[in-house]
């Protein structure tokens, strides 16, 4: 007999739709995953002692033998998560009036209407079938706007740094429908992307998140939440997993918050496993000991550092002003050199410009930028009803 097993629930789950061969099956409500591999031998065969991490709470399981073992459950110290229980019949509509706050559905009338109404945006939800071509395109549109993303936060992405382990065999879960990518393009360039796994056809994970922070004030984030609930009420998903960690902007969309547990499993009868799991307890507890004094941010922070120092992952940004300006002052400035929106050579000015559209109802194919003539700092912004001076500090 194997004394010890160790295992992460999570991470099998999520690519490969597998459940631990200890479990029976996992639930959630009443939506049941069975576990195919059962047999009489796996009950026979079961170690000692089993560690399974990132249990999520929100799951219910069924172990194989649980008259002859204890459990004892451990939360991870940091480590939780933000979802949406979906009730069946339940609408769209009657999910968000009951959720979210009055001011936070107008928020997000205005945040979809306003993006609508500035840029040419179309939505697409690819799932079952990608092209190689395609899939490497958005890939590296959602590593560079993860990457001025955390930049812009001053923040170390996990995802960043495990990219390649991440998207391992994705290109083949989405052509498999195990895994997704919803985008929302301005025009056909990509200003946000969620990548999301499949499990069961049952619960949709959004596993990372990115959009172009150029857009910050249209709120693509409550937009994305907004068109992934609505595709999983429409394909009758029972939970819909916004990912690890609880941002204010979660809590405001989800009606369940959970935690990721270890789960240790030991014989009941047996004093072997009562001395196995003495030492699985002290790492798991040494583990969250260091989380909750703050050393993992401390390494963060130090992986940081060493990224900056190797020019690794670093971005300019510009400090400007903004001075408005009644149309008919257009006439004080007559010596105005146009230039060509969102060249790579002006870049800096795509920020500035969103953010006129948003505040003045403006859509990108009716502004004009301008230089002004010996000030080298200065821009002019024209819409069909407004005027903005852009005046930079560096």
């Amino acid at each position: 007999m194997k004394y010890i097993k160790r295992e992460q629930f999570i991470w099998n789950f999520l690519k490969g739709n597998e459940i631990p061969t200890f479990f029976k099956n996992v639930s959630l409500n009443s939506t049941i995953f069975n576990n195919p591999t059962n047999s009489s031998n796996q009950v026979e065969n079961l170690p000692l002692v089993i560690n399974l991490s990132l249990f999520p709470t929100f799951l219910e399981y069924k172990f194989l033998n649980e008259e002859s073992y204890s459990t004892i459950k451990i939360n991870n110290t940091n480590l939780s998560g933000a979802g949406i229980h979906i009730q069946p019949n339940q609408s769209l509509e009657n999910y968000i009036n009951k959720t979210l706050s009055t001011q936070s559905r107008k928020n997000l009338k205005k945040y979809k209407n306003r993006l609508e109404s500035s840029f040419n945006i179309k939505y697409e939800y690819i799932y079952g079938e990608i092209s190689d071509i395609k899939y490497h395109f958005l890939m590296a549109a959602l590593f560079e706007m993860l990457t001025k993303r955390f930049d812009e936060k001053n923040m170390e992405s996990v995802f960043l740094i495990n990219w390649e382990v991440y998207t391992k065999n994705l290109f083949h879960l989405i052509n498999n429908k195990k895994a997704s990518l919803f985008v929302i393009y301005d025009n056909e360039k990509p200003i946000s992307i969620s990548l999301n796994y499949h499990i069961k056809s049952k619960i949709l994970f959004s596993e990372c998140g990115a959009f172009n922070i150029d857009y910050n004030k249209f709120g693509l984030g409550h937009i994305d939440n907004y068109i992934l609930l609505k595709w999983c009420i429409d394909n009758q998903y029972v939970y819909l997993d916004l990912g690890n960690g609880v941002s204010d902007y979660k809590k405001k969309w989800c009606n369940s918050i959970y935690e990721f547990q270890y789960l240790i499993f030991y014989k009941k009868n047996s004093n072997i496993s009562k001395l196995i799991i003495i030492p699985e307890l002290i790492k798991v507890k040494t583990k969250n000991f260091l989380k909750k004094i703050g050393v993992d941010v401390y390494i963060k922070k130090l992986k940081r550092f060493w990224n900056n120092s190797n020019n690794i992952h670093t971005i300019n940004t510009k400090t400007y002003s903004v001075e408005v300006l009644p149309i008919s002052e257009l006439t004080n400035y007559p010596k105005l050199i146009e230039i060509t929106v969102d060249l790579n050579l002006y870049s800096f000015l795509n920020k500035p410009i969103y953010d006129f559209l948003y505040s003045n109802i403006e859509h990108i194919d009716n502004i004009c930028v301008y230089k002004l003539e010996n000030k080298p700092q200065e821009y002019l912004i024209k819409g069909k009803n407004a005027v903005s001076i852009l005046k930079f500090i560096n």
